[in-house]
């Protein structure tokens, strides 16, 4: 199987993912449901099975096979979740950074689902999630994100407040110096975004729950439940 590019379309991604230093606080892995592999980032990169429990560190590449799910404990920010033949890349975490150094990000998705869950947190720090065109982060929410072959992403609200921002380049006729506008938009219950390979975004419009319950999304729910545990007497 080729692996994915792990090159992005949209350049202005470096300034969701600064370097900066940071605590080295592992992901780990709690469930796996089919197979899933782990590579340092690069083209040459050899790449090892992913085993329950193990330990996943900044600068992995994380790839699942069509019809894996893998569950991921985020310490103090919260639960994501890689659906099938999904790619995501692991980068050094927030949590323990001085204010304003390196990125808020957590993860990059570079292609596929991704659930992401900052309710089961102990909020140390914001749930984080960067792609090829934008960030969306929450405090205490759950959304869904959607990287599609074309490089067209989905931001789906579950749960909470949810912000996306990015980067729209400027019209192709603009001067050369004329620098991109910044946008950003919330999300809240059962709204959506999509954000087009370009960088260009639509506002925010409501979506169907009910019509969004695919074998995917019924996983992430059961999940959620469970990791909430049983409602209080």
């Amino acid at each position: 199987m080729k692996k994915p590019s792990l090159i992005f379309v949209f350049l202005p991604i470096a300034l969701f993912i600064g370097a900066g230093s940071a605590l080295a606080q592992e992901i780990r892995v709690n469930i796996l449901e089919g197979e899933a592999w782990v590579s340092q980032a690069g083209p040459n990169a050899a790449e090892q099975a992913i085993d329950k429990g193990q330990q996943l560190g900044p600068g992995q590449v994380i790839r699942t096979q069509a019809g894996a799910k893998l569950e991921l404990l985020v310490p103090g920010i919260g639960i994501l979740r890689l659906g099938p033949s999904s790619v995501l890349r692991v980068t050094p975490s927030p949590v323990g950074r001085q204010a304003g150094s390196g990125s808020p990000a957590c993860a990059v998705l570079v292609s596929g689902n991704l659930w992401a869950n900052a309710d089961m947190g102990d909020h140390q720090a914001p749930m984080a999630i960067a792609t090829g065109t934008c960030l969306a982060k929450t405090k205490n929410g759950v959304f869904r994100m959607t990287v599609h072959p074309d490089h067209t992403l989905e931001v789906r609200d579950y749960g909470g407040t949810i912000e996306v921002s990015g980067v729209k380049p400027p019209p192709a006729s603009s001067p050369k110096t004329t620098a991109p506008a910044t946008w950003e938009y919330q999300l809240t219950l059962h709204t959506k975004i999509v954000v087009w390979s370009n960088g260009r975004a639509t506002r925010p419009f409501r979506f169907v729950a009910e019509g969004d319950l695919t074998p995917w999304v019924e996983w992430n729910l059961q999940r959620d439940g469970a990791a909430a545990g049983p409602p209080s007497p």
